[in-house]
């Protein structure tokens, strides 16, 4: 979409008065904003709503004790990343996440992710229900378009963290037999909070269906739509969406029979909700290579460069052509503390105010997807090599704000990927005001050609695969993948989606979705030994299967909890 890079303005997050939100979290949403009323009547309202949800992309410090990791997105973003097998940190201290990658705290965190998405469900509904989109002007359904793209984006992120999946742990699996196929409760324009506490898990046949007549109504109200704004989602972001949704049901449908016939079986439920209109897994793969394809010919966005990859000053804190859409932080006053701050926790540079310079928490990549990023592949140099650690100057070919002397600081590994922003490295309030990517035109080719495996076989999405990194990504044109094997095709797209997309909060839904083994305990792991968790192959680890909060329980007793896996896994020794 070629964005005009315009940085939003922060507006308070605002709910309706008549919350929709269920549970523990229709007690703690402030009540004294816009109601839908005062929404319906003022274009100046409407406008706040629009941009209180770009806003609540990036807001900090709203969820009172929690605040070390109350920051919107961003903190999504990172607890997935943590929950994975890629990204360690050097000394856990001063972690904040540490209880996610220790197994041993997955309430907390989990219990502000409920709480962050509702949150946003509740600001899109106030939008959706106060908009009567028939007859109306074109400004006005583009803006019903952009409450349904934010509400489909937070049913489709929790539909497969909350999805309790199997893990091959006896002591939980055994556990879960109320829990198997269910996701979150619906919460809609409609839902009022008398039925907000009584409000199941919706079943994934009903909330798939759901989430595509979300993104239906998005696509068809943004048609037309160019989003000027890189945190306001238009119809290409849309369509992103619809890539990640059809990619997820062709590989359920296509592992587990037995759940495309249940959702065929729901087609024509009566509950105003969208049918999929598919017959075979193979027909989700072939809308998801479709909607990636809309994305990459006709937004305008092309791959990262390598001098853009590595820019000192601008390099992952400022969106470019590659960049779909993202978070804008522009102002001092959306930043919280500097310790949980996106910059603070992703940048290796600064002394001031990151986590890693500061306090040791440093977040590197792991040794094992390290030893899996071949010379001839330029994004090898964003993270410190074990060689070149504690070299008394700065080796060649890598891109910092740190001189010589500084250098010699780095443990190996070490991310060097987001440069604080402006390469400002002791203003807080300069250095970590910055575009924080959610959507990258990467991420879309790398969804088209898994799809194309599927759909026209593994040999042509090879050959495409292979095309792509050796154009993009690799310097010496080495790349080199021709194979019929759609899984070994598989697992080459995840190594390099993995290196890609590395702290972008996106890799977990493919660990889960392909269900890939977490291992971090191998010879050489940089992974600190009370974090060496390792989950069974073809399962999915035990704690990515995100644990709702025994609160909502309590105001909304319908829901069922999944089996909590806190303290169950133990440590494995290298």
């Amino acid at each position: 979409m070629n964005k005009i890079l315009n940085k939003i303005t922060l507006c308070a997050a605002v709910a309706a008065a008549s919350l929709t939100l269920q549970g523990c979290l229709e007690e703690e949403m402030p009540m004294d904003l816009a109601t839908s009323e005062q929404v319906a009547v003022s274009p100046s309202a409407q406008e706040a709503l629009l941009k209180g949800l770009s806003a609540m992309m990036v807001k900090t410090g709203v969820y009172g004790d929690y605040s070390n990791y109350d920051n919107a997105y961003p903190s999504q973003m990172i607890t997935r990343d943590v929950l994975c097998d890629f990204m360690p940190v050097y000394d856990s201290y001063y972690d904040y996440y540490m209880g996610l990658a220790t197994g041993n705290s997955l309430r907390s965190p989990f219990n502000y992710t409920y709480y962050f998405y509702y949150s946003l469900i509740s600001n899109a509904n106030s939008i959706i229900r106060s908009l009567d989109v028939d007859g109306v002007t074109e400004e006005t359904k583009e803006s019903a378009g952009i409450a349904y793209a934010f509400r489909a984006l937070a049913y489709l992120d929790m539909a497969r963290m909350f999805e309790y999946k199997e893990t091959g742990f006896s002591e939980l699996d055994s556990k879960a037999s109320q829990v198997w196929g269910l996701t979150v409760p619906i919460v809609t324009e409609q839902t009022t909070a008398e039925q907000g506490k009584n409000n199941p898990r919706a079943p994934f046949y009903t909330m798939y269906r759901f989430i595509l007549h979300d993104l239906n109504k998005a696509e068809e109200y943004l048609k037309n739509y160019q989003s000027t704004e890189i945190a306001v989602p238009d119809v290409d972001v849309v369509r992103g969406f619809m890539a990640r949704f059809w990619l997820e049901l062709g590989t359920r449908f296509s592992t587990v029979p037995e759940d495309l016939a249940t959702q065929l079986a729901h087609e024509g439920d009566d509950d105003g909700y969208d049918a999929l209109g598919i017959t075979t897994a193979k027909d989700c793969f072939a809308n998801a290579a479709e909607k990636a394809k809309e994305v990459i010919d006709y937004s305008g966005c092309v791959p990262m460069s390598k001098s853009q990859w590595y820019n000192p000053t601008t390099g992952f804190n400022k969106a470019n052509s590659a960049w779909v859409w993202g978070g804008s932080l522009s102002k001092k006053e959306q930043l919280g503390e500097y310790y949980y701050s996106w910059m603070g926790t992703m940048s290796s540079e600064s002394d001031a105010f990151s986590m890693g310079a500061q306090c040791l928490t440093y977040r590197m990549i792991s040794a094992r997807l390290f030893s899996n990023i071949p010379d001839g592949d330029w994004r090898k140099k964003t993270w410190v090599a074990p060689e070149d650690a504690g070299a008394n100057a700065v080796p060649e070919g890598y891109s910092t704000l740190l001189s010589d002397s500084e250098w010699k600081k780095l443990p190996a590994y070490a991310n060097l990927k987001y440069h604080p922003n402006e390469g400002e490295m002791v203003d807080y309030y300069i250095g970590c005001l910055c575009d924080i990517p959610f959507m990258r035109i990467e991420e879309m080719y790398f969804i088209y050609f898994e799809a194309l495996a599927h759909t026209q076989g593994a040999t042509v999405a090879s050959q495409q695969l292979t095309n792509f990194m050796n154009t993009y990504r690799y310097s010496d044109g080495s790349f080199n993948l021709n194979t019929s094997d759609v899984q070994e095709l598989t697992d080459a797209i995840f190594i390099n989606k993995s290196i890609e997309l590395w702290g972008e909060g996106l890799m977990f839904f493919d660990y889960k979705r392909l269900r890939k083994a977490v291992v971090r305990t191998y010879p050489g792991t940089n992974y600190l030994e009370r974090q060496r968790l390792n989950s069974y192959d073809n399962h999915v680890a035990p704690w990515m299967n995100a644990f709702i909060s025994e609160y909502e329980q309590g105001t909304n007793p319908a829901v069922v909890l999944n089996p909590d896996a806190t303290g169950l896994i133990k440590p494995i020794s290298e």
